[in-house]
């Protein structure tokens, strides 16, 4: 075997407790008279991880393909104003890049920093204000049209239609853009946010295996880019995709993920997200069968859903996600023990924002787990037939 291939095996099999995605929305909770520096951009999501069980940032800085260089092709699909924008542009003025920071931070304090994209971010199609200037330009290349509510697909009509070329190498060459300019130990290729990549899905017909291929196609032009700069740069970079903990859900949608794994065309896979469909256990065995790692994503936007909460006191207490909630660590740590003993390879975070949280020190093995409140259901979450028509006959309970 190509020894350089065999590297990045290997470094991709290296153990990770926990991939932290950053969910972007940095700098959206900060005083509106922060100083717009460095150290303050990174506290509000990573500052405080050093020392702490996660293994890789992935970062994302919100929205499609978002950078903080107003120099790259991805610039023009930024997320238009607010304070994302307003700190971007003082750490422009000061020489600064917000992907740079991120990675300077991981190489001082031992973590990867991946970069991570929304492979089809539609919360423009609720809050227009939001919509990029690519879009605009392109509206030939969206799922729908402005003021649609399509029945499926989480009713959102502004997703990137994957159906068209020019879609297909916009996104590539944003991808591309990130991997030759950064030094980043590799790219999150994040299709569960969100996850409409064809027409047919939005009115509850079928994706076909053509629709899969052109997604398995694309991922093979990046898989060759990625190996090309690897080469160059003499060390690999590894590729993560984030799709739904059931080979059947993701290939109903165009996620062609057994096929992207028999191709070596993933590193590490993370399964889940607003969706839990399946034991983890599947999900661990897919991943040994492939022999490609096994992440269990567990995300906040599912576990608000939770039995062990009451709504009367997520009322009083502020919700759920509000600092200090008695019950805030006791859910993520039985979720994150629930899939560990399955025997997944680690835990992929998603709406976990304040890298101060105690969970960032103790869920990234059974045995920092060991001795802490925890609290498991099997909670599928309630969105499996908004994104797919029929969705919910891939639930799989204990």
């Amino acid at each position: 075997m190509d020894e350089f291939i065999e590297q990045r095996r290997r470094l991709a099999r290296r153990p990770r407790r926990i991939l932290m995605n950053s969910d972007g929305g940095d700098t959206t909770q900060t005083p509106d008279d922060e100083p717009r520096t460095p150290e303050n951009f990174l506290k509000y999501r990573v500052g405080a991880l050093g020392g702490s069980q996660v293994d890789a940032i992935l970062d994302n800085t919100a929205g499609d393909f978002s950078a903080f260089n107003p120099e790259r092709e991805s610039y023009d699909l930024h997320l238009g104003g607010g304070p994302i924008h307003d700190w971007a542009k003082a750490l422009i003025d000061q020489g600064f890049d917000g992907l740079q920071i991120k990675i300077d931070f991981g190489r001082a304090n031992g973590i990867e920093v991946f970069r991570s994209f929304r492979m089809n971010d539609t919360h423009d199609a609720k809050r227009p204000e939001l919509l990029p200037q690519w879009k605009k330009d392109h509206p030939e290349c969206l799922l729908g049209k402005s003021g649609e509510i399509p029945p499926y697909a989480g009713g959102r009509w502004s997703g990137l239609d994957y159906g068209i070329d020019l879609v297909r190498d916009k996104v590539f060459r944003v991808i591309q853009e990130t991997c030759t300019n950064y030094d980043v130990d590799g790219i999150d290729l994040d299709f569960y946010r969100h996850p409409h990549y064809f027409r047919p899905q939005l009115s509850g017909d079928p994706v076909t295996q053509d629709h899969c291929d052109l997604l398995t196609d694309l991922l093979t032009r990046i898989r060759r880019m990625t190996d090309e700069v690897g080469r160059q740069r003499g060390r690999p970079l590894l590729i993560v995709a984030r799709v739904f903990d059931s080979v059947g859900y993701s290939k109903a949608i165009g996620f062609d993920i057994e096929r992207w794994m028999d191709e070596d065309l993933v590193d590490i896979i993370a399964g889940g997200g607003y969706d839990h469909l399946e034991p983890w256990e599947n999900w661990a065995e897919l991943g040994r069968r492939y022999d490609v790692p096994a992440f269990a994503c567990i995300s906040a936007s599912r576990l608000k859903r939770s039995r062990f909460l009451d709504p009367k006191s997520l009322e009083a207490t502020g919700g759920w996600m509000a600092k200090g909630h008695p019950l805030f660590s006791p859910i993520w740590r039985g979720e994150a023990a629930n899939a560990l003993e399955a025997g997944v390879s680690g835990i992929y975070t998603f709406n976990l924002h304040d890298p101060g949280e105690d969970v960032f020190w103790q869920m990234g093995s059974l045995e920092t787990l060991e001795g802490h409140e925890s609290l498991y259901e099997f909670n599928p979450g309630i969105h499996a037939g908004n994104w797919l028509k029929g969705g919910e006959k891939f639930i799989k309970r204990p």
